[in-house]
């Protein structure tokens, strides 16, 4: 991927996820739309990570490290997702 991509992207989820996160259905971080899928939390997570993890592909860290982003949050719900999403952002 290339970085111009990477940034449109990031681009989309900076503009889109604040939007999202403001409607955070409370008490629903462990819904799953099927059981093989992840939680509403966990994609959260993933797409709120996703400049950190940017950062760091882009940092050329390994790909252990990136994994590493991807799992800063465990529980909370759209204010933790959006201070992740905004950190990312800051780094970035």
């Amino acid at each position: 991927m290339s970085r111009q991509l990477l940034m449109t992207e990031i681009e989309f989820l900076q503009k889109n996820l604040p939007l999202y996160l403001a409607h955070w259905p409370e008490g629903k971080n462990d819904w799953r739309p099927a059981p093989d899928f992840h939680t509403l939390f966990q994609l959260g997570v993933h797409l709120c990570a996703l400049p950190s993890s940017a950062t760091a592909i882009l940092a050329g860290a390994s790909d252990e490290e990136i994994m590493q982003w991807n799992q800063p949050l465990t529980e909370g719900d759209g204010v933790e997702l959006l201070d992740l999403l905004d950190s990312g952002m800051y780094h970035l």
